[in-house]
């Protein structure tokens, strides 16, 4: 299920992002859906990869200078061989912790 990760871009806090080791607030939607269908699930080979380009700005206030560090740290929301079927609900979830990513802001 690709909710609440990079593949759908921002619509929940599922970065951790900080500056210069402080915190940065999330800021941006807040995401509640019903059930998925199985067009919301993403196809991922044994050994494939997907990747995804975000913008953070508009979720985390990245205006002041300084050393910035990114992880994704979330929780994939069901994990499958296969879609379920319409009707089906058992969900497999799985904690994330990505490899941080840095940066750095200057004036």
């Amino acid at each position: 299920l690709f909710w609440q990760t990079p593949l759908e871009g921002i619509r929940n806090d599922i970065f951790e992002v900080t500056r210069d080791g402080t915190p940065i607030e999330y800021r941006g939607p807040m995401v509640k859906r019903g059930a998925p269908e199985p067009q919301d699930y993403a196809a991922l080979p044994p050994g494939g990869s997907r990747s995804a380009e975000v913008d953070l700005a508009p979720a985390y206030d990245l205006s002041a200078p300084g050393s910035y560090r990114v992880r994704f740290c979330g929780r994939l929301l069901d994990v499958a061989d296969t879609p379920p079927r319409p009707g089906e609900h058992a969900q497999r979830p799985l904690e994330v912790r990505g490899n941080p990513v840095s940066f750095r802001i200057a004036r």
